[in-house]
């Protein structure tokens, strides 16, 4: 199955590893490119490198998901 539009770049975030890679393999099957991260560093320096469309970050990572966003936001 793939996308109706163009592909996203896909940002995904989660420390539990049999969930990172589900969400990889979901999101690859409908033509999307993903990055993954299994912490909030990796995933600090991919949204960075890669600027992708659109990011899933697991908000109960260590280093809270939602500090994570608050940082990159400027709001933390």
């Amino acid at each position: 199955m793939t996308q109706d539009g163009p592909p996203l770049r896909v940002l995904v975030a989660d420390d539990d590893p049999s969930l990172r890679l589900a969400l990889t393999l979901w999101i690859q099957r409908r033509g999307h490119e993903v990055f993954a991260a299994a912490d909030t560093e990796a995933a600090r320096l991919l949204l960075q490198r890669e600027s992708p469309d659109v990011a899933l970050v697991d908000a109960g990572m260590p280093r809270d998901g939602v500090e994570f966003w608050r940082e990159c936001l400027g709001e933390g």
